[in-house]
């Protein structure tokens, strides 16, 4: 079996996570909970009605720039009753982000909550540290799970966030998973094998507390290289006991218990093949989108690599330009760099995706390609999957479905996802983000769904 890396995005390139000791998150007893069941939030139905957002002061001014620029293309274009929670690390970054509100004339301003939380050291990463969740009365629920890195003091965050948008907290820590391993349909929760895994492990370790040996087949290993981890078999798979199955197990119940409904976990090794099936993306909503119940959105590196062999070479020189202005470089060939990230930097890159794909075909599903590419360290993840949808009937009866699409500004690449999501219905909304996904996410991963409406048609 070939190993192959599974990359994580850095909590901070610019200064380590200063961590002072973490205070217990607000316990919730499990009694006091809403006795109905809840169900975690759709990707692609419904209207967003509440959207967490967070920013990390210490980013460089073109990823700041990116991000507001991003922020107000949302604020401008969803719903003007829509409610934004977001949280900021000073006051200076919320005097700028209310000057900037009132100089764009943004409406009905008193639906901001701007919630500065001093001395604490948070991520861009609004999406990862809570779950949005709706119970079946229409109220909503914010899961406060283990995070599966270290996040700065993200972790922190939903108790606070909880309490300030008047939205009920869930802290179950059994669950070990980020916001970004999870996307859904209404029907069913597609997860990155990673977040079983560290559930089941952190199930097992407490358990058999100080074991050096574990019961699973692979081994997650931490990669210094990249900041990232990759998984390779275990050789030290201890035989007492109950098995990985039995493990694996109880952590898939868990999820499908908080979850509402039917989990199918994606990235898990097939033994039918040679190779080592893992998750192609450090996070499933970096490569995978379902966006109704029956059509599955899948990157694709092979369509990117052929559309970029296929430039002219005024083209390829004006792609790279862009990225070079995007990134703040010079005369960088940044395009021969990710075209060697997914290919000789991961061969099995494209065997990943290939076989998510027919995993979904295999599940009945519709699957769709998109031109994707991983970025090596201080290049933009080329990501089309890492979105946010609408898709309802607004006041004046007219159905609403549009996607909020991170582009690179590569227009060759841009174009192409573009018209994916224009042949499925949706009004694209491009937000250019370059130099924010060089820090491994996008659009998706830098807000949170706290509350959204029921599916609807016109």
């Amino acid at each position: 079996m070939q190993i192959s890396s599974v990359q994580n995005r850095p909590v901070s390139p610019v200064r380590p996570a200063s961590r002072p000791p973490q205070k217990e998150a607000i316990a919730t007893d499990q009694v006091s909970l809403s006795e109905a069941p809840t169900r975690v939030y759709s990707e692609a139905f419904g209207k967003i009605r509440h959207l967490a957002l967070q920013l990390d002061h210490d980013v460089p001014p073109n990823i700041r720039n990116e991000v507001f620029n991003a922020w107000f293309q949302v604020f401008e274009t969803m719903d003007d009753k829509t409610r934004f929670t977001i949280v900021l690390e000073s006051d200076e970054d919320r005097q700028a982000l209310a000057q900037r509100l009132e100089e764009r004339n943004i409406p009905n301003r008193e639906r901001f909550g701007l919630m500065v939380n001093d001395g604490l050291d948070i991520t861009m990463w609004a999406r990862d540290q809570m779950i949005g969740m709706r119970n079946a009365d229409g109220s909503a629920r914010l899961l406060g799970q283990t995070t599966m890195r270290d996040h700065g003091d993200d972790e922190q965050l939903p108790p606070r966030i909880a309490e300030f948008a008047g939205v009920e907290l869930d802290a179950d820590k059994r669950l070990v998973t980020d916001g970004g391993d999870e996307v859904s349909n209404t029907n069913e929760s597609f997860l990155g094998f990673t977040s079983l895994y560290l559930t089941a492990k952190k199930l097992y370790d407490e358990e058999h507390p100080g074991q050096s040996t574990t019961p699973f087949s692979v081994t997650m290993v931490e990669d210094n290289t990249n900041v990232g981890y990759h998984f390779e078999p275990n050789l030290y798979k201890s035989t007492q006991g109950p098995g990985e199955e039995h493990w694996l197990g109880l952590a898939h119940g868990i999820f499908e218990e908080k979850y509402g409904h039917k989990v199918t976990v994606v990235g898990a090794d097939d033994p039918s093949t040679p190779e080592l099936e893992v998750p192609a993306t450090f996070h499933i909503d970096m490569g995978l989108t379902p966006v109704d119940n029956h059509t599955v959105l899948v990157g694709d590196p092979s369509w990117a690599r052929s559309t970029i062999a296929g430039l002219s070479p005024d083209e390829y020189a004006d792609h790279n330009r862009r990225l070079n202005q995007n990134l703040g470089t010079e005369g960088q060939d940044h395009l021969a760099a990710l075209v060697h990230q997914n290919t000789e930097g991961d061969p099995l890159l494209q065997h990943q995706f290939d076989h998510n794909a027919q995993l979904m075909r295999d599940r009945g599903y519709n699957v769709v390609r998109l031109p994707y590419l991983e970025g090596p360290p201080e290049l933009p993840w080329v990501t089309y999957n890492n979105c946010l949808m609408e898709n309802y009937v607004d006041d004046g009866g007219h159905q609403v479905k549009r996607v909020f699409l991170p582009t690179y500004d590569l227009p060759a690449l841009d174009s192409r996802a573009s018209q994916v999501y224009q042949s499925l219905g949706f009004e694209v909304i491009p937000l250019k983000l370059p130099a924010l996904t060089s820090w491994r996410g996008a659009i998706r991963c830098i807000s949170n769904v706290l509350e959204r409406g029921p599916a609807q048609t016109a």
